[in-house]
């Protein structure tokens, strides 16, 4: 529209879908990082306007400047106090935000929501920086639509605080009804898992999934084949198979053929999940409790993080960044730990990027741990999955109290059976985890573990084929990137996935958004990874698939080329 603007490129959002979006405790750091950039001058906040609108009513309108993010912007919020009485929220408004370097509009947003987390995250700040860590208690004096949002971030800082207490001046009836509506520490929000959430609504739609992590999955014929064993005769067995609970922490047997994954593990040493998911999860519910510190590689598999920060411990996030290969920095990492560290949290190889540590850096890793005895767990779901032959290293082959978890779904083909394990040395950590199994598990499927049991005693099969699978679509994907100018890249060393770089002024979440509705072809935004400007493929499926895949994703970076003159 000459002279105008175009309405698709502004992000509108409503008051729930900014509850839905926003992180109580990544808001308190924008807003302490807001804070800073007043007082330093990169922003600025503009005269206020303040109207009465007559009786119990009035207006504002606050606007700004951040310069760090090239935006500007205002929010007009009225009050109406007698909107409770007509059944509606005394508080309305909207903020509008600019491009502070064209002057475009960027977005419209209820303000809400918007208010409530900003005023309850200023609270938040000054407690983390004024308030004794240490506090049990927690006085709100008001009920008032501030009220939970002050709790719920006061909560974020203080996490040792097991009591909060409610006061109305005015009327003591409201501050126990508000009481009862207020939100417990046990009901936390945990980030939405944004991969998985991607994952969820695309890859039934795609012709073209390049989103897929697992190497070509198979049928349960194709493994009967594959390792030599009559589908008919193992059929026999599925069908014969009374299905009681089974072995509660795991079939023996399967335990047993495990244990040759590792260099020095015992049965007793393992026990089975659904999947590497719920390994990850059962160990941090076990582990990890309000106060904890937890430090964890970024980026990564969501689930390390968000766990630990909605159980309410302080997750300080190690990046790993391009120019070291995406490995751990170990002098950054000793700047982190502290006597408070109970956790380190690892994932090698790395999904997004396929980065592998070598026994040295997983060595160093340890030794840093050991300096503070902190636990070490590492998601090896990727593990084994390498460029070049030989034994890769466990954390567990290094460490006593390392953790390890692992799945049939990557290595071995076979997410469908829904399988995993942790494994573990340190007996403490294995009577926690068994414990906290008894709510969350209970057993597995016992014909899941029949059917990764015959994978396993045939590790060394399926091994040569995926690993077969892996390099040689590795090489038709380099070749792809080499031809692409507008893409690069760091080659992955294991795994089946790669990070890739493009450069094009769009957001990725818009980027493979487009790619799909427009060449029915499945990328993960590297947004889902906060990486912007990248995507993550998967490239270990049939070759054909990819090679085609890839044509079509050839072809809208082509079409973007064109746009972009």
């Amino acid at each position: 529209m000459k002279g105008g603007f175009n309405m698709t490129q502004v992000t509108m959002l409503s008051a729930s879908q900014i509850s839905h979006l926003l992180d109580m405790p990544a808001v308190i750091d924008a807003v302490a990082d807001a804070y800073k950039e007043k007082v330093n001058h990169p922003a600025t906040l503009w005269p206020m306007v303040y109207e009465q609108l007559g009786g119990e009513a009035d207006m504002d309108i606050r606007s700004g400047v951040l310069a760090s993010k090239h935006v500007f912007g205002n929010k007009l919020l009225a009050w109406f106090g007698e909107n409770a009485k007509r059944g509606l929220p005394e508080l309305n408004g909207l903020v509008n935000l600019y491009n502070s370097d064209t002057g475009e509009p960027a977005a419209v947003l209820n303000a809400t929501a918007l208010t409530g987390f900003r005023t309850g995250t200023a609270g938040a700040v000054a407690s983390r920086l004024l308030a004794n860590p240490d506090a049990t208690t927690l006085l709100v004096v008001g009920t008032g639509s501030q009220a939970p949002y002050q709790i719920m971030a006061q909560l974020c800082v203080l996490p040792k605080v097991t009591q909060v207490l409610l006061a109305n001046p005015r009327d003591a009836k409201k501050a126990q009804a508000a009481a009862a509506q207020m939100p417990r520490r046990s009901t936390m929000k945990i980030k939405d898992f944004g991969v998985e959430q991607w994952m969820n609504e695309y890859e039934t739609k795609a012709k073209y999934n390049l989103g897929e992590t697992c190497v070509s999955s198979l049928s349960i014929r194709e493994l009967c084949e594959l390792v030599g064993v009559d589908v008919n005769d193992f059929a026999k067995q599925l069908v014969d198979r009374r299905l009681t609970y089974g072995a509660i922490e795991g079939a023996v047997e399967l335990k047993e053929a495990i244990t040759r994954l590792y260099q020095y593990l015992t049965p007793d040493e393992i026990v089975t999940e659904h999947g590497a998911i719920g390994a990850n999860n059962l160990v941090l519910n076990a582990l990890v409790e309000p106060g904890d510190e937890v430090i964890a590689v970024t980026p990564t598999y969501q689930q390390l993080q968000s766990i630990p920060e909605a159980i309410g411990a302080t997750v300080k996030l190690l990046p790993l960044k391009r120019e070291n290969g995406y490995l751990p920095d170990a002098e950054q990492l000793r700047g982190l730990v502290s006597d408070k560290t109970k956790l380190i949290v690892l994932n090698n190889p790395d999904n997004p990027t396929g980065a592998l540590m070598s026994q040295a850096g997983l060595q160093t890793i340890v030794d840093i741990a050991k300096s503070v005895d902190a636990y070490v767990l590492c998601d090896e779901v990727y593990r084994h999955l390498t460029q070049e032959d030989g034994y890769s290293p466990s954390i567990i082959d290094l460490y006593d109290k390392g953790i390890s978890t692992s799945s049939f779904s990557k290595v071995f083909s076979l997410a469908g059976i829904r399988l995993g394990w942790l494994a573990t040395h340190d007996q403490a950590v294995m009577k926690a985890c068994l414990s906290y199994r008894d709510y969350e598990t209970i057993s597995c499927g016992q014909l899941d573990e029949m059917v990764g049991t015959l994978a396993l005693k045939n590790q060394a099969v399926l091994l040569e084929r995926n690993r077969g699978i892996v390099r040689e679509n590795l090489k038709v994907l380099e070749e792809w990137v080499h031809q692409q100018p507008h893409i690069t890249w760091l080659k992955p060393k294991a795994g089946t996935t790669a990070l890739l770089y493009y450069d094009f002024d769009l957001p990725s979440t818009i980027f493979c958004d487009r790619l799909m509705k427009e060449y029915e072809t499945l990328l993960v935004p590297g947004s889902c990874f906060d990486i912007e400007n990248s995507l993550r493929i998967g490239y270990t499926f049939e070759t054909t698939h990819l090679r085609d895949g890839m044509n079509q994703l050839g072809k809208f970076l082509a079409k973007l080329e064109q746009e972009a003159r």
